[in-house]
């Protein structure tokens, strides 16, 4: 199995092409959205795409560091890949 964790924020015009393209992965996997609150369509998005939501809040002022620092002590699959959506996929 492998976590596939995209950390967002706002992301509702880039999110949908990231999780098509997770989608045609043939491996077994999961996606995470963890979202510092966004205010748009992002979780509404991930909804859609059956992702699981985990949004750890407040994430304002902690850097992507510290966030996937709790990340790894969450979740424990074989492998674990973060992403943002503005890389390119």
């Amino acid at each position: 199995m492998i976590s596939i964790i995209i950390l967002t924020l706002n992301e509702e015009r880039l999110l949908p092409a990231l999780l098509d393209s997770i989608c045609q992965q043939r491996a077994d996997h999961e996606v995470i959205v963890v979202d510092g609150g966004s205010q748009d369509r992002t979780l509404e998005i991930a909804d859609r795409h059956g992702s699981k939501h985990c949004p750890l809040l407040p994430v304002a002022g902690m850097g992507s560091a510290s966030v996937r620092s709790k990340l790894v002590a969450m979740f424990c699959s074989s492998f674990m890949r973060t992403v943002c959506c503005f890389q390119e996929h």
